[in-house]
């Protein structure tokens, strides 16, 4: 009886291991994958986005500069407020690269999801830390002025009310995505805002 119990034993031991180990190495891949797929919305690639899309990896994976990605990117952004929060759409959008962009919208990014964001000295003059708030894809992209981008954002449900935290120069305010646009001097793109906040909610 002992033997048979201690043989129990040692095989729910060995399941168990086995399961950790699946486990840790499902969390890798998508580290992977999610790293792989923040590299290619930054440089534009929309071909890769889509292999990297077709091959697991999530639309969107949050990554906290400079290291960490995943769960922990939430986890570290609400508890050390110095961090900023990025994911691929966000990434796309930064960097002007409308086609990858569009790809993600396309394959289930969260056009609404918010990061935060902390507005270093190093983009505007003098202390460490100008600022900080909430970015959003449809707030970058007004800033930006794409207006076939805030044109995809707002078929995938994006809300042309939304309100994120802008920095213009030294002054970090909250605005409309509307008004972002016309700071920027973007007249087609605040045009397109203002029309889409007029119709009824979806």
């Amino acid at each position: 009886m002992k033997k048979v119990s201690c043989r129990a034993s040692i095989a729910i031991a060995v399941l168990a291991i086995a399961a950790v180990a699946l486990l840790m190495g499902l969390q890798a891949r998508r580290y992977v994958l999610g790293g792989r797929l923040m590299e290619g919305a930054r440089s534009g690639d929309a071909r890769e986005v889509n292999r990297l899309l077709d091959a697991g990896a999530d639309p969107n994976w949050r990554a906290v500069t400079p290291t960490s990605g995943g769960v922990w990117a939430c986890v570290l952004a609400m508890i050390d407020r110095s961090r900023s929060e990025t994911y691929p759409l966000m990434a796309a959008i930064d960097n002007d690269n409308d086609d990858a962009a569009i790809a993600l919208i396309r394959r289930g990014a969260n056009v609404n999801a918010r990061c935060w964001t902390v507005f270093h000295a190093s983009l505007y003059m003098g202390a460490a830390d100008v600022g900080h708030g909430y970015r959003a894809p449809l707030g970058e992209a007004a800033k930006h002025g794409s207006v076939r981008l805030v044109r995809a954002l707002l078929a995938a449900h994006a809300d042309p009310h939304a309100r994120c935290t802008f920095a213009n120069g030294e002054d970090i305010n909250e605005s409309s995505v509307e008004d972002i646009a016309t700071t920027m001097g973007r007249p087609e793109a605040a045009d397109v805002l203002r029309q889409a906040a007029k119709q009824p909610a979806h």
